[in-house]
């Protein structure tokens, strides 16, 4: 047997032998073990393993392949390990960093493509420049030339994904002049570095959603109705994405915006399991709903 087949066979033994300790390592997490003979892993090799984190929160799990050697997916992150010692230890560390919300994966999409993806250790705030974030990690100077140019999609993935970040990056010559960083359900609105106002919405059942809140700061340095309408334009976006056929709101502007948009007002007595579960301490002049 030449070197480099001997070297390949020991580290896959090594790899294997550390399933026990690594089940041990996670034994506080919701755990399962696939090989090749499993549905949907068909693709693992002969003797390796797939050994799979379950999220509690979505269905974004944690997933180590053992092979030849360690591989670790999560979200659009992946990592490759050796199956030595210093290697696995870092491993771990990472591992359980994620499953702790200490770091997040950040990847970096553009139409055409993933350009970038890694680990994100450092905190990450819906003001923080992003643009700085892609040329550091994206080490192509052209790549990161090109990403900024054409926009995409900077996320930090959390294992929560309520901490999760998502920032749309526009292009050059795309209005740049306000963004709507996302994470979870609630949207901020950044113009000129600063958090200006913030939305939110959660989601009642598989049909039904519900605006919470929309809040602009007052100042005389922008259209506080134009930044709302804008915010409230990404919200319903967003909603509709998540596949909802309907939104309740309540009034927090004026009855004729509202309107505009679509919705119907509502008496009180009718929208009751809404107004208890979200708005009940909150004084407001109607409540509405919207068919998307």
């Amino acid at each position: 047997m030449n070197n480099s087949v001997e070297n390949e066979c020991n580290g896959l033994e090594r790899a294997i032998e550390k399933k026990d300790d690594l089940c041990n390592f996670l034994n506080e997490y919701d755990i399962n073990l696939f090989t090749k003979l499993d549905d949907g892993y068909d693709f693992l090799d002969e003797d390796a393993l797939m050994l799979v984190v379950n999220n509690p929160y979505c269905d974004n799990a944690l997933e180590i392949e053992l092979s030849g050697e360690f591989t670790v997916f999560f979200a659009g992150w992946h990592a490759h390990y050796f199956p030595y010692k210093e290697d696995y230890e870092e491993m771990k560390k990472d591992i359980k960093a994620i499953l702790n919300d200490d770091v997040g994966a950040l990847v970096v999409d553009t139409p055409r493509g993933g350009v970038c993806d890694s680990l994100y250790y450092d905190d990450v705030f819906p003001y923080t420049d992003v643009i700085k974030i892609v040329r550091k990690y994206i080490h192509n100077e052209e790549i990161a030339d090109k990403f900024i140019k054409s926009g995409g999609t900077i996320k930090f993935e959390y294992w929560n994904p309520q901490n999760t970040l998502t920032f749309d990056i526009p292009g050059v010559g795309e209005n740049k002049k306000r963004t709507f960083p996302r994470r979870g359900r609630v949207r901020f609105v950044i113009q000129d570095g600063e958090a200006i106002g913030s939305g939110g919405y959660i989601i009642h059942n598989e049909t039904v959603a519900c605006l919470t809140y929309i809040y602009v700061e007052p100042s005389d340095k922008y259209d506080e109705k134009e930044v709302y309408e804008e915010l409230y334009q990404v919200l319903e976006d967003d909603i509709i994405k998540d596949g909802c056929k309907k939104i309740v709101t309540i009034l927090y502007m004026d009855y004729e915006f509202y309107k505009k948009k679509g919705y119907v007002k509502r008496k009180r007595h009718s929208m009751n399991k809404y107004i208890k579960r979200y708005w009940n301490c909150i004084i407001y002049n109607g409540i509405f709903e919207k068919n998307l």
